[in-house]
């Protein structure tokens, strides 16, 4: 006698019967750089209230719309006294939102945000700022051997991503005719893939040199996730530089550059390892309002020394 399968239905689970629960599922279903800025912006809602999380929240989904949306517009006030910068700000208040709008999808709240006069726009939220070539320039003088100057060239020159600048190793340097050319390394969700990077002829001098002070099957900078930053702020510091130091600024300032000398989205997009243009478009957004900044600045500049002459 065949047996005949049975279909087991799936229990969905039981939705956030209270504001804890929900704010457990909101940061805990979110990706680790996202949950993390969930649970910063939240804390920042609850310092703005003056209370606990559990009061904080239920302040949130009280509403009515009237009075959340005056709440709201009281909390970007009091972000942008708190000296953060507008990228900050921006996130922060997305999070907020984004807790909202959780809320009113399981019916736990009822009223809906409107778009608060001199609110910033969601796109781009991110502070797309970069160190300077001067800033690069700058921290290559002081850096303290190949080692920390093969770091700073591929991250301004590559856009190679701070986690797989981390898992390099001498093994992943590529080699012609005895010159350092390009190194292997993983894209974002394809650690399983190796991905050759093209390096400049310094940026591959630097790295032969640095290879040659460790081992064969060492890593090649000696440093984790969090070492890479340490260490490039502590180069900034030393060269006296205010720029933005994390090696994400750095992937920033290499993206922006490949657009400014290409103006080629599909090939920044490449370049990137973006999967979505639209990703793609922020840092050409960003380029195309930098080189209008830079026309009026040369306007000013050469209609003053007209007037001069």
């Amino acid at each position: 006698m065949t047996a005949i399968p049975l279909r087991i239905a799936r229990q969905r689970p039981e939705p956030p019967a209270s504001g804890g629960e929900l704010v457990a599922a909101w940061v805990g279903q979110a990706r680790p750089a996202t949950a993390a800025a969930r649970r910063a912006s939240l804390a920042c809602w609850c310092g703005f209230c003056g209370t606990d999380q559990a009061a904080a929240v239920a302040r949130l989904l009280a509403g009515p719309e009237a009075v959340g949306n005056g709440l709201l517009s009281e909390f970007l006030a009091w972000l942008r006294a708190g000296g953060l910068s507008p990228a900050t700000v921006a996130v922060r208040l997305a999070c907020i939102r984004s807790l909202l709008s959780a809320a009113r999808r399981l019916g736990l709240a009822r009223w809906r945000p409107e778009r608060l006069p001199g609110s910033p726009k969601p796109l781009p939220y991110r502070d797309l700022s970069g160190p300077t070539e001067a800033d690069v320039r700058a921290l290559l003088v002081v850096a303290d051997g190949p080692r920390d100057r093969a770091l700073v060239l591929l991250l301004a020159t590559t856009g190679l991503r701070r986690a797989a600048v981390a898992r390099l190793g001498v093994a992943d340097l590529v080699r012609e005719d005895g010159q350092v050319v390009a190194v292997l390394a993983a894209e974002k969700g394809r650690q399983e893939q190796a991905v050759r990077f093209g390096v400049g002829p310094v940026c591959g001098k630097e790295l032969a040199k640095a290879a040659g002070t460790v081992g064969p099957t060492a890593p090649l900078f000696g440093l984790s996730y969090s070492g890479i930053g340490k260490r490039l702020k502590g180069l900034a510091r030393k060269a006296g530089v205010s720029c933005r130091a994390n090696p994400h600024a750095f992937r920033h300032t290499a993206i922006t550059n490949c657009y400014e000398l290409t103006h080629d989205p599909v090939a920044v997009q490449r370049f990137a390892g973006h999967k979505n243009v639209n990703t793609t478009m922020v840092y050409v957004d960003h380029a195309e309002r930098r080189a209008a900044g830079l026309a009026g600045r040369l306007e000013s500049r050469l209609t003053k020394e007209a007037a001069d002459g």
